[in-house]
C-alpha cells in the first residue's frame, strides 16, 4: 500500500517497488506538480531501499545550553553506534556518524519543537555529507540562537 500524503509517498513495509513505480506513473497522469521529482526519486533510490529491506532509523529529543554541545536522548537508534553531537557556532550543530549517511539516500527532518521558555522558533535539520547531519536552531527573527529550552525532536532515515 501506498498513500501520497503532500510531497511524500509513505509506502507499507514489504511493498513491492515494481509495484510503486506503477502506482506512481498513474498518480503522474491523475496530477501535476514535484510528481516528476517524486518518480525520479523513487525510481533513482527509494524503490531499491524498499526492495532492500526496511530503512535505518535514528530518533532523537536534542536539547542545548549555552555555548556547550547538544544533548540527544536517543528514542531508537538503528545506526551502527550513537552518533556524536557538537555546536559548529550559534544556533549551528552537528551530527556526525562516519559513513552512515548516505548521499541521495538520507532523509532528515524535524518532528516536533516542544517549546520551552526561550524565544526558539524555527528549526531545521538537513544533509551535510555522508558523515554529517546539520542542525540549525533560529529566533522568530530568524536570528541563530544557542541556549533553546526546548526539545527538539528529530527523525533521521537512511
Amino acid at each position: 500500500m501506498a498513500l501520497i500524503v503532500g510531497d511524500f509517498v509513505l509506502v507499507k513495509e514489504g511493498f513491492a517497488s515494481s509495484t510503486l513505480t506503477a502506482g506512481i506513473n498513474q498518480v503522474i497522469q491523475a496530477t501535476s506538480g514535484n510528481l516528476t521529482l517524486l518518480q525520479s526519486l523513487i525510481t533513482g533510490g527509494i524503490a531499491e531501499q524498499i526492495s532492500s529491506g526496511p530503512a535505518k532509523k535514528y530518533r532523537a529529543l536534542i536539547t542545548q545550553s549555552g555555548s556547550n554541545a547538544p544533548s540527544a536522548t536517543a528514542l531508537r537508534n538503528d545506526l551502527s553506534a550513537a552518533p556524536t553531537w557538537a555546536r559548529a557556532g550559534e544556533g549551528s550543530y552537528t551530527c556526525t556518524k562516519t559513513g552512515e549517511f548516505t548521499q541521495n539516500k538520507t532523509f532528515c527532518r524535524v518532528v516536533v519543537v516542544a517549546y520551552g521558555s526561550g524565544n526558539e522558533a524555527q528549526s531545521d535539520i538537513k544533509w551535510t555529507s555522508a558523515n554529517v547531519l546539520t542542525l540549525s536552531v533560529r529566533d522568530y527573527a530568524g536570528t541563530p540562537v544557542d541556549g533553546w529550552t526546548a526539545y527538539v525532536e528529530i527523525e533521521v532515515f537512511v
